[in-house]
């Protein structure tokens, strides 16, 4: 999905809690609580809904992981696992940040560092909604400084209201952040959602038709290979040219072919690039005769 999801309601029908101001908040605090309200809930940032077509909705965990999929069908929310998986295909921690960010500063706070969007993931800051510390007030927070998405990954199990697990990009460098032990469940973040695939999120297809992240070929002649990858979402297409060189050995020698018993004459082969050579007498190797003369 190459956009923040921005639903109000499960892929079931079911409605999320949505606040739609601050006096509404309560219900959002005591989310997962067991208190009167549904424990998955959604904020458009700054309760403005014309917010959600730039950012998406802000989602607690509970609707991350809500067994009633709060992505649409076929899809779902990314796992801790998963989300390393695309990291790590981007080049790591320290660099797959500014490779999913958003570029320039229409939406992010200057200097966007290391921001080339070259995966197309156009990362955007949408806020938190995070509790006050020290008090059960939420607010919107990082606008502009920070993207934040949920994962349906958890350090701890449901009993818990700490242990979310979930991943951040800032204004100020280009790297992924996870989120520690105690992160709240009930704050909110962004969510993005990947397709159901046997491969967890990336699938392979070769030009030859082959669909594993790695392929042995043998090609007889010259052949160039395409491989298009669909992760998240997004598509990458890249090709290599394999280059078959059949060399034709061209034997000359120094001289004359015709001698005497005692006279030497010296045989060369015409050099070729990366080959190995191994001289023969009547079909028989001679030792140590391995260079092109």
């Amino acid at each position: 999905m190459v956009e923040n999801l921005y639903v109000s309601q499960l892929a079931n029908g079911d409605a999320l809690f949505y606040p739609t101001s601050a006096s509404d908040n309560y219900g959002w605090t005591v989310a997962g609580s067991g208190g009167n309200f549904p424990s998955s809930a959604c904020v458009s940032i700054n309760y403005d809904l014309s917010n959600d077509t730039i950012y998406g909705k802000i989602y607690n965990f509970y609707a991350a992981i809500d067994s009633r999929n709060i992505c649409p069908n076929n899809w779902h929310v990314p796992t801790n696992s998963e989300w390393n998986t695309m990291v790590n295909y981007l080049g790591g921690t320290s660099l797959a940040g500014g490779k999913l960010k958003e570029q320039g500063t229409n939406y992010w706070l200057a200097p966007n560092t290391s921001a080339t969007n070259e995966s197309n993931f156009s990362a955007l800051p949408a806020a938190q909604f995070n509790n006050m510390i020290n008090t059960s007030t939420y607010s919107f927070m990082y606008e502009g400084e920070k993207a934040s998405f949920w994962t349906s990954s958890s350090n701890y199990g449901s009993a818990y209201t700490v242990g979310g697990i979930g991943k951040f990009l800032n204004y100020s460098d280009g790297n992924v952040y996870t989120s520690g032990t105690q992160d709240n469940k009930r704050n909110g973040y962004s969510v993005r959602c990947v397709k159901n695939t046997i491969n967890g999120g990336i699938q392979y297809q070769w030009s030859n038709g082959q669909t594993t992240a790695d392929i042995t070929i043998n090609p007889s002649i010259t052949t160039t290979y395409t491989c298009t990858v669909t992760a998240y979402g997004n598509t990458y297409t890249d090709s290599i040219t394999i280059y078959v060189i059949n060399p034709v050995a061209q034997i000359t020698a120094n001289g004359t072919t015709n001698y005497c018993t005692g006279q030497n004459v010296t045989l060369f082969v015409n050099p070729i690039q990366n080959a190995t050579y191994q001289w023969q007498k009547n079909n028989v190797n001679i030792n140590g005769a391995t260079n092109s003369s």
